[in-house]
């Protein structure tokens, strides 16, 4: 969500796109705390990358093990 200035706050869901309901539901908490829920405006859910450019991304050297938190001994 953006529109906070320097008073910027992120609504986090561990479901991806959790819906119109989920937000408004945030906004309100956020209301409530004294931001203007006109001001709020939402930002994207997820990175827009096409499947292409994630595929080579993801075949990149290393890339899994960096995923998984398996980093070799330096």
């Amino acid at each position: 969500m953006d529109g906070l200035g320097n008073r910027s706050k992120r609504i986090y869901s561990r479901t991806p796109n959790p819906g119109a309901e989920f937000i408004e539901k945030y906004k309100l908490v956020l209301a409530d705390f004294g931001y203007d829920a006109s001001k709020i405006k939402d930002t994207p859910q997820d990175c827009e990358v096409s499947d292409s450019r994630l595929a080579a991304m993801m075949s990149m050297n290393g890339m899994q093990e960096a995923l998984t938190n398996q980093f070799p001994e330096l």
